[in-house]
């Protein structure tokens, strides 16, 4: 159990740093704290890493909007391919409402993240022109 409290605690730490260092204008070292955090977490929870990764990358220099547009467009078109899975119906397990409610909260999650995906991808399309 122990092993587990470190490394939620150090998954937490690697996102505080890279918030910290993304505000303080050092985006190179928040890219840093960010591919350190793709490692640890959980592939489910990676969409959202894997889209400020990306964005990181675009504003320390390090990616061009046409590499910006190309990560943004793998993510989006992966998580729409996780929200399809997901979202197909499955077998009442009478649970009930709880089932539904904890759906509805992820689906909510993963709309909300495909449409900040969506922005930013129109934003870096802009970029390019």
């Amino acid at each position: 159990m122990s092993g587990d409290v470190r490394a939620k605690d150090n998954k937490s730490s690697l996102s505080h740093r890279a918030q910290q260092k993304f505000n303080a204008g050092k985006y190179e070292e928040a890219v840093d704290a960010l591919e350190k955090l793709v490692e640890e977490i959980d592939p489910r929870q990676d969409f959202k890493v894997r889209h400020n990764v990306a964005l990181a990358r675009f504003v320390a220099g390090l990616d061009t909007p046409d590499k910006l547009q190309q990560a943004l467009r793998q993510n989006l078109r992966t998580q729409l391919q996780e929200h399809d899975k997901n979202s197909k119906p499955s077998a009442a397990t009478g649970e009930g409402e709880t089932e539904e409610t904890v759906e509805d909260s992820n689906s909510f999650s993963i709309e909300r993240e495909m449409a900040y995906l969506r922005y930013n991808y129109a934003a870096a399309l802009f970029l390019s022109k």
